[in-house]
């Protein structure tokens, strides 16, 4: 009975543009934060949209970090956004972390796939195949003069 009041709760939440994490505790836009990195070096800036990769989404102070379900975005392939979700630290709570685990590491955005970039080299395969079947065919046509 428990389950379905709160599935209830988080149903009536959501359909009313709340966002809910998954402590069914209501998320705080005002608190989202972004890491911005910079060759002079970083510091951390509202977010107002919520979305920021699992490497730059953060709180404020006093705010527990974590990463919802989905994607708000997608720059560049192998990057998505998550979107952000900051709740209020209850004050016996030591481990309020406002950052995610994979805060402030390197990105890899360049390639997601062993596949990608290979469509070229199996086209160029492909018409190598076509083109050594098309030669061997020609030969074994081509009658032979006896000696």
């Amino acid at each position: 009975m428990r389950i379905i009041i709160v599935t209830l709760a988080l149903t009536f939440a959501s359909a009313r543009g709340v966002d809910v994490d998954d402590e069914t505790r209501v998320c705080d836009a005002s608190a989202c934060m972004k890491l911005w990195t910079h060759d002079s070096g970083y510091r951390l800036l509202d977010d107002a949209d919520c979305c920021a990769s699992a490497t730059a989404g953060a709180c404020k102070s006093g705010f527990r970090y974590s990463a919802q379900l989905g994607v708000c975005d997608q720059q560049k392939k192998g990057c998505e956004s998550l979107p952000t979700c900051c709740t209020p630290c209850e004050p016996e709570d030591k481990k309020c972390h406002r950052v995610g685990p994979d805060f402030g590491r390197q990105e890899n955005c360049s390639s997601s796939s062993q596949w990608d970039g290979m469509g070229g080299l199996l086209l160029v395969l492909g018409i190598l195949l076509v083109a050594a079947a098309s030669v061997l065919r020609w030969v074994a046509a081509t009658p032979r003069v006896p000696r």
